[in-house]
């Protein structure tokens, strides 16, 4: 990340941006705009072992009624 907490991705127009609503399963040759409002990672301190990460996402297209948004929560089994 740059300095001053720009976003190090440009804001230039590209035909192949993608949104929440178009992700689908499978690979895709595409930008995927977001903004990242939460992080919160659970470590381990004995033995340094990462045991969960949450995440919340925004796109641009993001209007108030939860489209746009996208939680994830990833926990090690």
């Amino acid at each position: 990340m740059k300095p001053h907490g720009k976003s190090p991705i440009t804001s230039d127009y590209d035909e192949k941006v993608m949104f929440f609503r178009d992700v689908s399963p499978g690979p895709h040759e595409t930008q995927l705009r977001f903004r990242l409002i939460h992080l919160w990672e659970a470590w381990n301190p004995v033995k340094k072992m990462l045991i969960g990460l949450e995440m919340l996402l925004i796109d641009e297209q993001a209007n108030g009624d939860g489209n746009g948004t996208m939680h994830i929560n990833i926990l090690d089994s």
